[in-house]
């Protein structure tokens, strides 16, 4: 299996706005095999937030804009895509999602590891929960001091 890695780094987030969606609904029969996430700030004054994980009650559609992951090994070109859509997933009211952590923008960082057995998976379908993860923040937005990581294998 090949490796990538991809983030959106130096980001203005935005509450309703994805941070970046890792989308296999674009291949019929993708598998992506989530790794692990990040996120981090590097701001100068105390911001709080909020970042979710969720798989969407309706994906992210419409214009994708890539996010170009690096290649781990081997270097092949990931079925899967990193980026952000024109309209963004529609996400279940909190406290619903894979992964939900609160955390201070002032130097803060976060970076979760997932088991094997507990990796989470997308698929190539357009059914919604299932070829598609989105990262948001749920509180949270800055001026281009946030970076918001994932990576995956397939």
């Amino acid at each position: 299996m090949s490796t990538f890695a991809g983030s959106n780094s130096n980001f203005t987030p935005s509450t309703s706005v994805d941070n970046y969606v890792l989308d296999a609904t674009n291949t019929t029969g993708a598998v992506g095999i989530v790794e692990s996430i990040g996120w981090g700030g590097q701001l100068n004054t105390a911001t709080s937030y909020r970042t979710t994980w969720a798989r969407p009650a309706t994906n992210a559609s419409s214009t994708f804009t890539s996010v170009t992951p690096q290649a781990g090994n081997p270097a092949q070109t990931p079925v899967c895509r990193l980026g952000t859509f024109a309209t963004s997933a529609s996400l279940s009211a909190e406290p619903a999602g894979l992964f939900t952590e609160s955390w201070n923008a002032f130097g803060g960082l976060g970076y979760v590891t997932f088991p094997i057995n507990g990796a989470w998976i997308v698929v190539g379908t357009t059914t919604a929960g299932q070829g598609q993860i989105a990262c948001r923040n749920r509180a949270g937005t800055d001026a281009s001091g946030s970076t918001y990581g994932i990576s995956w294998r397939e």
